[in-house]
């Protein structure tokens, strides 16, 4: 492919938020994904990229959002531009406004690139979305093999497991994501796939 044309608009999600842009495009250079919703949807999951070590680049298409980096918020109406150049930095972002887009950019200072941690999750998640948890947990190991460390992964491999009902499955991946991501005990709490063993959960997470 010499090259290609799309709207952001219509590049299918995965999931209720999130555009797969850069494998839509079949970018390989760089990391570039956008984020769709309305107000008060969170858009930018709280996390920070210090194992991968991606700057990110974040523009505000439409909408508005409230950024916080590292707790200080950032109004931000479309036409904005966030870089946050510390991986080590706690990002997050959420719509302000109905019908808000980032899109995001990222990768690693001087290496090749490579694949983003939430590019994995966000597969397993569009499978467990359609209700298809077993296939979402097989591509979740798939993933992990290669990157055991990608904490979105381990998270959406526990849910997976937890609908399938492999309870100490599901606790060993919250137990191995909660150790990379101190924010996975707060996605937890509203999840409906842990329902059944929420009394656990409380005793490993907190």
């Amino acid at each position: 492919m010499t090259w290609a044309v799309t709207r952001v608009a219509d590049v299918p999600k995965n999931g209720p938020h999130w555009r797969p842009v850069r494998l839509e495009l079949g970018i390989e250079a760089f990391g570039v994904n956008s984020s769709h919703g309305n107000a008060g949807d969170l858009l930018v999951l709280e996390h920070d990229e210090a194992l991968s070590g991606h700057e990110e680049l974040y523009l505000v298409l439409a909408g508005r959002v409230r950024f916080e980096v590292n707790g200080e918020a950032i109004d931000a109406p479309a036409g904005t531009l966030v870089f946050v150049a510390d991986p080590g930095a706690r990002r997050r972002g959420v719509a302000l406004a109905d019908d808000t887009e980032i899109m995001t950019f990222g990768a690693t200072p001087g290496e090749p690139w490579a694949h983003s941690a939430w590019e994995y999750a966000y597969i397993v998640s569009g499978l467990y979305d359609e209700g298809l948890y077993e296939r979402a947990l097989d591509r979740a190991r798939e993933f992990l093999v290669a990157y055991p460390s990608d904490w979105p992964v381990l998270y959406r491999a526990a849910r997976a497991a937890a609908r399938l009902e492999r309870r100490e499955e599901a606790l060993d991946y919250l137990r191995r994501a909660a150790e990379l991501e101190p924010t996975v005990a707060e996605l937890v709490q509203p999840e409906p796939a842990f329902d059944s063993f929420r009394s656990d959960l409380e005793a490993e997470l907190g």
